[in-house]
């Protein structure tokens, strides 16, 4: 499920050019909190 997660977050973050810290972030909170933001 998290690889799917991050799969959409590296298409996304190529689509609409977001930054890396950004993606960083999001990552890290999916990994505290063991929730994936659909």
């Amino acid at each position: 499920m998290l690889k799917t997660e991050l799969r959409n977050l590296e298409r996304a973050q190529k689509r609409e050019g977001v930054d890396m810290t950004y993606l960083k972030n999001v990552v890290l909170k999916l990994l505290q909190t063991g929730n994936c933001v659909d």
